[in-house]
């Protein structure tokens, strides 16, 4: 972590950020097949020792750093620079298990200054094949030694980037990352669950998170007036990358929100798709892809309306995913099945 030296600040309840789109699929099963997370110790529960200091990332299995010092925090920890939920970095609980990573996403100043992670891929991506990305990401400020380390800023940018080989400081910036969160990571009181769909190049091998955007790239915000470091700063848990939407989903202890999206008709849908949308999602984005990534409908819902229509007729019959955004939210993997009267 970003020294000053000594300690930093956030306020964090449970889990609530991540909104749960419930769905009502009408008929009880879509026939799913579990992939694989390809993320080997996502939550990063798995460690050879506690950690007792800020910067130990290795002491998570299979973890290493990119770059600067991110930090390994964890229930098990006595010393309260890297204790869960209160820490340097702020006040969180886990999102899932005991432990989550953190680091600075920002530096004021210092445009190279980047905080990142990394580890091998249980398997090597399939050049494309679709891959599904889920990370669930909560800012850091208002630590338990703000005197000393308080982080002044929030930002945009915490992301994904893949690689064939594990990445150094300087390969970080080549660009082609896989996602990155376009809105500034500001609400401390909650974790939110930054997604996205991923149609590898290449056959990567590794996995890195982090924010690997120039300045010019992200968008900074304000915290805390008072923090003494000029900096940004994220933690990041239950991270996921797999070729079946469905296997992106981590445990929470908050009871998740209610049912937001509902597609009436059932499922398999047949040439009439409606997508009905709690009022909380005025305003959401829909994409409709095919299972090699390629977009085939896509379309706003007005301010103001709860659902919109689509007719399939024409489309091929088999698997789809359509994949919901809500203003500020991430956006959300649904699986469909198409198949015509």
């Amino acid at each position: 972590m970003l020294q000053h030296k000594g300690h930093s600040r956030v306020v964090g309840l449970p889990a609530s950020g991540q909104i749960a789109l419930a769905i009502i699929l009408g008929l009880a099963c879509l026939g799913h097949v579990s992939g694989q997370n390809l993320v080997p110790n996502p939550s990063f529960e798995e460690y050879t020792l506690c950690p007792s200091n800020s910067g130990q990332v290795l002491l998570a299995d299979g973890w290493s750093i990119v770059s600067q010092s991110p930090d390994y925090f964890n229930r098990c920890n006595s010393n309260d620079s890297v204790d869960v939920p209160y820490n340097i970095a702020g006040y969180q609980e886990p999102f899932h298990g005991d432990a989550y990573m953190g680091m600075a996403t920002y530096h004021q100043g210092i445009p190279t200054y980047r905080e990142c992670i990394q580890r091998p891929l249980a398997a090597p991506l399939t050049p494309g094949v679709p891959v599904y990305i889920s990370l669930m990401a909560s800012p850091g400020g208002f630590g338990n030694d703000p005197g000393s380390n308080s982080l002044r800023f929030a930002s945009s940018g915490v992301g994904v980037k893949f690689s064939m080989q594990a990445h150094t400081t300087w390969t970080v910036w080549s660009g082609n990352n896989a996602l990155s969160l376009g809105n500034v990571l500001s609400d401390t009181a909650t974790w939110i669950q930054v997604s996205g769909v991923y149609v590898p190049d290449s056959a990567y091998e590794y996995v890195a998170f982090g924010c690997f955007l120039w300045d010019a790239q992200i968008v900074a915000e304000e915290l805390d007036p008072t923090g003494q470091v000029n900096a940004a700063y994220a933690f990041v848990d239950a991270v996921c990358v797999s070729t079946d939407p469905w296997d992106c989903s981590f445990s929470n202890s908050v009871e998740e929100s209610s049912t937001a999206v509902i597609l009436r008709g059932g499922n398999p849908v047949g040439d009439d798709l409606y997508v009905q949308l709690d009022a909380s999602l005025n305003g959401a984005s829909l994409r409709l892809l095919d299972m090699a990534g390629r977009v085939w409908r896509r379309g706003v819902v007005p301010v103001g309306g709860l659902g919109m229509s689509w007719s399939l007729a024409g489309l091929a019959d088999g698997q789809y995913i359509l994949l919901v955004s809500a203003n500020t939210r991430p956006l959300q993997a649904i699986r469909i099945i198409h198949a015509s009267p």
